[in-house]
C-alpha cells in the first residue's frame, strides 16, 4: 500500500518522530500546555465554588500537513470529482 497515493494517514500530537517518518506524518497539533493550564484553572474554580456549573471549553488545534496526505485532493479530482 502506498501512502498517500492509496491511503492518507494522519495522527494527533506533533511528536518529533512525525517529521522523520517517511513520508512525514500529517498531524493535528494539540495545544497541550493550554489544555493543562485550562484544566487546572477550572479545577481550582470548582474547588473554590463546588456549586459552580460545568462548562465546555474548546481549544483549537493546528493542522500540520506533511507527505502522508494528499495536499490538494480537489484539484486532483477533476471537475466531476472522479479523479484523473
Amino acid at each position: 500500500m502506498s501512502i498517500p497515493a492509496q491511503l492518507a494517514l494522519a495522527g494527533f500530537d506533533n511528536d518529533n518522530w512525525t517529521e522523520l517518518a517517511g513520508p512525514g506524518l500529517t498531524v493535528i497539533e494539540q495545544p497541550v500546555y493550554d489544555i493543562g493550564r485550562t484544566a487546572m484553572k477550572m479545577l481550582l474554580e470548582r474547588l473554590e465554588d463546588p456549586a459552580r456549573s460545568a462548562r465546555k471549553v474548546v481549544l483549537s488545534g493546528r493542522l500540520i500537513a506533511r507527505g502522508s496526505t494528499a495536499h490538494n485532493l480537489a484539484a486532483d479530482a477533476g471537475p466531476d470529482g472522479a479523479g484523473r
